[in-house]
Order: C-alpha cells, then structure tokens, then sequence
C-alpha cells in the first residue's frame, strides 16, 4: 500500500470516529444514576425490563424528557476478556454461545439488563428514555440489539476469549476519547485485538459495512426492524 493510500486509509478512520463519538454521546450527562422500577418480570416482552441501578435520577433532565447519561472517564482501556461469563451463566446463558437478543428467556431479562447497565455504565433512562415505557422502541435500544446480536455473539478476543459488553466498555457508557493516537489504539484494539468466530479476517466493515458507512450507529438508531 503506498504512503497516500495508508494516509487516506487514516484520515477516514478518524472522520468516522468523530462521526461515531458524536453519535453516541449527543445526550446530556446525568448528576447521578437512576432509580429502577419494580423489578418484578411476570408476562414481559422483549425490551421491557430496565437494567438494574443503585442511581438517583437527575430531575432536571428527566422533566425535560432528556436521556441522563453516564460520562466517559480516565484514559480509554482496550479490548479484554470479559469478567460477566459467570453471572450469565447463573442466568443461564453461556457467554460463548449467546442466543440472539429477542430470543433470551423472558423470565431472565430484568436480571440481564442489570448486567447490561453495570458493564456499559447505562441507566433505565438512557436505553429506554422513559421510566414508565421500556417497551418503546428507542435508538440506543436498537443499537443494543445490533451489537449484542452482530458484534457480541459472533467475536471473540484475538486469543479466542469471550466478549461481552463490558470489554470495550468498562462500565463507562461513553468511552472513547479524541487524541493523536487514536487511529492506532483501534486498528491495535479493534482490528487487530478482535477475532470472528467464523476464523474470517478482522476489517473495518465488520463493523461500519460495506461500503463503507462512516455513520453505520445513526443508521442503527434509525432502522424500524429492530427493538
């Protein structure tokens, strides 16, 4: 590959970070986490429990209908095994073989949004945007879906360890930040650090399609075929 071709190659890859920070931190930071509701899981559908939380809500925002998020912190951390694999398994899931999504055992989903919300730092409020709704169908709901079902279920860490949501996360909802270095933390992170369960190759439009979709999570938030 020539020297303006890598660079181009770079260029895009930092357009389309921007495109993606921008994306998914476009909500106000919350004062404090929230308070979930009942957590009792009789006759739910897909979508209708919160993640669990020990938070106090930020009023102001949630009278202002505004998602209350969780800020990102501290210097970013890249890709690792992740620490759920058991407490899945104590809701009977194997973290190596996840079913998709909407197939999860409804009895279980309240319990499994809780370990949603701990290892990606989310409140009720900024999946579902309501407190009374949860089977709404929201942008971040859908963008949930998408990675559990397309990213989650079919990678593993370049040693062939599991992934869940907290090894890009690490409990931050918001995690990547802008610095010099960022073209090379995720070709060595999520390229390079990231391995499919089909033994394919690891590239780029694994995760922004082909061709290439530099605002792929927009297009997430917006599709009406998923929860």
């Amino acid at each position: 590959m020539s020297n303006a071709a890598g660079l181009g190659i770079n260029l895009i890859a930092c357009c389309v970070l921007v495109a993606c920070i921008d994306a998914l931190t476009s909500a106000p930071p919350a004062e404090g986490p929230a308070t979930p509701p009942p957590s009792s899981t009789s006759g739910l559908e897909f979508g209708t429990a919160p993640p669990v939380s020990s938070a106090t809500p930020n009023t102001a925002a949630s009278a202002a209908g505004a998602f209350e998020t969780t800020p990102s912190h501290g210097p970013m951390i890249g890709v690792t095994p992740t620490k759920f694999g058991e407490r899945l398994k104590a809701l009977g899931l194997d973290v190596r073989q996840l079913p998709k999504l909407e197939q999860v055992d409804r009895a279980r989903i309240h319990e499994l949004m809780g370990l949603i919300g701990e290892s990606t730092g989310a409140t009720c409020i900024d999946c579902h945007g309501s407190k009374t709704d949860f089977a709404k169908p929201t942008p971040r709901k859908r963008v949930t879906t998408r990675m559990w079902n397309d990213w989650i279920r079919a990678w593993t860490t370049a040693k062939g360890e599991p992934v869940f949501c907290d090894s890009c996360h690490h409990g931050a909802l918001t995690f990547i930040e802008h610095n010099t270095g960022i073209v090379a933390w995720m070709d060595a992170n999520y390229v390079k650090g990231l391995a499919r369960k089909d033994q394919k190759a690891r590239h780029c439009p694994d995760c922004h399609g082909s061709p290439f979709n530099p605002a792929f999570v927009e297009d997430w938030k917006a599709a009406t075929d998923s929860p």
